[in-house]
């Protein structure tokens, strides 16, 4: 099960060190704390209060463990597929305050670019997080929970 969660990770991690690479950019642009709070750390929150953290926690765990329930996996489905949903949503929330913010502050040109970022960054961090985390989980519980029939 390891190898099913941790190289899909590490692919996503090359792409993306590969892309910034080619692109020669610096990795230090695409950090964002506000997006970072609201994308990542805004979902988790979300879904551990949402979901319940004990239930969140045997989520991520039934994907690790090989003598997961089907029950243990069936909630681990829907966790994921919740986290995900999440995850977009937040992104697509942190995109929306970064336009108002652009939109609102036209005239003050110095101020366009980083409102501009947020509202990107956020978006990449969704992309990035659910590639991360929530895909390769709800994968590999799905996975189980289809073999367990």
């Amino acid at each position: 099960m390891l190898k099913r969660i941790v190289f899909p990770m590490l692919v996503v991690v090359a792409v993306i060190a590969l892309t910034m690479f080619v692109c020669a950019v610096t990795p230090w642009m695409y950090i964002d704390i506000a997006s970072f709070i609201l994308v990542p750390i805004g979902s988790l929150l979300f879904m551990g209060l949402a979901f319940g953290w004990k239930a969140s926690g045997a989520a991520f765990s039934s994907a690790w463990r090989p003598n997961a329930s089907r029950r243990e996996l069936e909630a681990s489905v829907r966790f994921f597929k919740g986290l995900r949903a999440v995850v977009w949503s937040f992104g697509a929330l942190g995109a929306m305050i970064g336009l108002i913010a652009v939109l609102s502050n036209l005239t003050d040109r110095a101020r366009v670019g980083p409102n501009l970022a947020v509202a990107l960054v956020s978006v990449l961090y969704a992309a990035i997080f659910d590639l991360l985390a929530a895909l390769p989980f709800l994968s590999v519980s799905t996975k189980r929970l289809a073999e367990a029939d």
